[in-house]
């Protein structure tokens, strides 16, 4: 009995290590084109060289958040949507990719995942400034003015002078406008440093309101495609505290 118990178990060992040899080997050449990726220099040859080490271990969730953060900027949100889920469904998504994430299903104007990933960033760090005014924007969007409201406040009570307050401002100005609150309105612009004109919807109110952001955004994306091109690397979408 003892002699068939070593037997079996020197086949289980042998069928272990046939099955995990390869995975071993393949996730060894997905780093190297990991790290090759992390040299590179132009962002196509960068997304070539994740691709292949994604082919070789489909489980690198390091270099599908790095291929994510490239994708974003292209402009190919659904492939780095896909590539931010994975990594969300094997528990490595981080509180920069949920704020990632947050910031793809914005741009494809998925409001209520959007607002769910600003909402994970926050549960992970409640002092996340940029999660909660990306979070109030996104609740304007969707008119949801309490909720906006609420988050838009929460940034300005905190007291701190910096261009996250001053967005807070603005949104704030817009709901108070929503609600035909005219003065209130002018006075939060004002301390948004923004042009007397900005709540008679003249050009600035334009830029500046969430609603007008897809121009802003289009105008952006042309550029970041020509950014693409040439820039070394590329910082995930973020972050001012």
């Amino acid at each position: 009995m003892l002699k068939w118990g070593v037997k079996a178990g020197v086949v289980l060992c042998t069928a272990m290590l046939l099955f995990h040899v390869p995975r071993s080997v393949a996730s060894a050449n997905a780093y190297k084109f990991y790290l090759e990726a992390q040299n590179a220099t132009f962002m196509f040859k960068k997304v070539a060289l994740y691709d292949k080490a994604i082919e070789m271990d489909a489980q690198f969730t390091d270099a599908r958040k790095a291929r994510a953060t490239i994708l974003y900027y292209q402009g190919k949100y659904r492939q780095a949507e896909e590539d931010l889920n994975y990594c969300v469904r094997a528990g490595k998504a981080s509180k920069d990719d949920y704020f990632l994430l947050g910031k793809i299903y914005l741009a494809q104007k998925k409001y209520p995942e959007a607002e769910g990933s600003f909402s994970k960033v926050l549960a992970i760090d409640p002092q996340d400034r940029t999660a909660l005014l990306e979070r109030a924007k996104t609740r304007y969007l969707v008119e949801d003015f309490k909720g906006a409201w609420q988050d838009v406040r929460d940034i300005i009570r905190q007291g701190i002078e910096d261009e996250i307050t001053d967005q807070a401002h603005k949104i704030a100005g817009f709901i108070l406008l929503k609600s035909g609150k005219v003065k209130l309105a002018e006075e939060n612009f004002k301390m948004a440093n923004t042009p007397d004109d900005f709540a008679y919807g003249g050009f600035y109110g334009y830029l500046y309101d969430p609603r007008g952001m897809s121009f802003i955004g289009m105008v952006g994306l042309i550029v970041g495609v020509l950014v693409l091109l040439f820039k070394v690397e590329l910082p995930p979408p973020r972050r001012r505290k």
